[in-house]
């Protein structure tokens, strides 16, 4: 039986294929990732920083880390993308600290 490429699936990759693909190096799999997960972290890092361009900046730097860390993120006790929302927040929270400081 031979493999049926992921392009030819009817269904999406689980996000655990996909960190599996991006710590082999698969660019493709980086971008389905970042292009599944974008929407729900810029509302999130928007609604901490009220700031287009400061969310797009914190979504950039979580998917950024995402890919430099995809060999060590693990998707069994949380979800890898319960964990990128935590990133997210934490790291939009920063931002709006030193915003304010």
């Amino acid at each position: 039986m031979t493999a049926v490429p992921d392009t030819l699936r009817p269904w999406p990759a689980p996000d655990r294929h996909l960190l599996a693909r991006i710590a082999a190096g698969d660019s493709a799999a980086a971008r389905v990732l970042a292009h599944r997960l974008e929407c729900t972290l810029y509302a999130i890092a928007y609604s901490v920083l009220f700031d287009t361009e400061q969310a797009d900046a914190v979504v950039q730097e979580v998917i950024e880390r995402a890919e430099q860390n995809a060999a060590h993120l693990r998707d069994t006790a949380v979800p890898v993308r319960h964990w990128l929302a935590r990133l997210t927040r934490f790291l939009a929270a920063e931002r709006a600290r030193t915003r304010v400081e």
